[in-house]
């Protein structure tokens, strides 16, 4: 089946020890996961009304004699805008624009790179070109995040997966995608459209407060009004930083309503 080049995702692989005869299957497997699970991320946060199960990229040619790998995304325009967002953000080391996952996998291809003396240009038409290198590190600082004990509230649109999620949609309308084991998941099943409050240990960012990460340590019943003293406790985790925020109520009111740009 011929495949249009305007379709097509490219990894190259140069230099070093990136010679295919110096490659693991092993190695490469986890390199083209890796990149793909940095993609699904950012779709994650973009696209919260797609199953994530049902987007993926497929290898279709390596080019004779050399580490180049070239895909063909199932669902294109999500896929090749996400490759757009990680391209522009290694380029102009902007990783803060990307979800903490995705800097994650990232870094797994510059530990590679860094391992095998060796750099990764990811290419594609349309989408701008970026290059990893082992001289400078794709990782991402826990200063660019606020942690700390807090309970969230919404509603539970989805449970499954081979590897369990939880879908949760926020008050805010904001959804999280959370990581749980079978128990919870069948705990949480028994839930599903129910309004829920879910105590655990968040990490925001810092740049607008949304919730980047959220692992859950216990499921509490809903009670209306504990917005106001959720947000509280946030306030209480991350102490100085929000001093800036003189009426805890009127800044909830104000930025439920707020469109904000992504």
């Amino acid at each position: 089946m011929k495949v249009n080049e305007d379709d097509i995702l490219e990894l190259c692989l140069s230099g070093g020890g990136a010679k295919p005869t110096a490659l693991k299957a092993s190695e490469v497997a986890d390199l083209i996961t890796a990149y793909e699970r940095a993609l699904l991320r950012v779709i994650e946060r973009d696209n919260t009304e797609i199953n994530l199960e049902e987007v993926f990229i497929s290898l279709i040619d390596i080019q004779e004699n050399s580490a180049h790998y070239r895909f063909v995304p199932n669902v294109k325009n999500v896929v090749f805008a996400a490759a757009s967002a990680i391209n522009t953000a290694i380029a102009t080391q902007a990783l803060a624009t990307l979800p903490y996952k995705t800097v994650e996998n990232l870094g797994e291809i510059w530990k590679f790179t860094k391992e095998k003396n060796c750099q990764a240009e990811f290419t594609g038409k349309s989408l701008p070109k970026a290059v990893i290198v082992p001289e400078v590190p794709i990782q991402i600082s826990k200063d660019f995040f606020f942690e700390g004990e807090t309970t969230i509230y919404g509603k539970i649109e989805r449970v499954g997966g081979s590897a369990p999620k939880v879908r949760v949609k926020l008050d805010n309308d904001d959804v999280l995608y959370l990581e749980v084991d079978e128990s919870l998941a069948k705990k949480l099943a028994n839930r599903l459209y129910e309004s829920i409050a879910l105590k655990g240990m968040a990490k925001w960012r810092k740049h607008d407060y949304r919730i980047e990460d959220f692992k859950i340590e216990s499921v509490q019943d809903f009670e209306a009004g504990k917005i106001t003293e959720a947000m509280k406790e946030l306030r209480g985790s991350i102490g100085a930083f929000w001093d800036k925020v003189g009426n805890v109520d009127d800044y909830i009111l104000n930025s439920r309503y707020e469109k904000e740009d992504y």
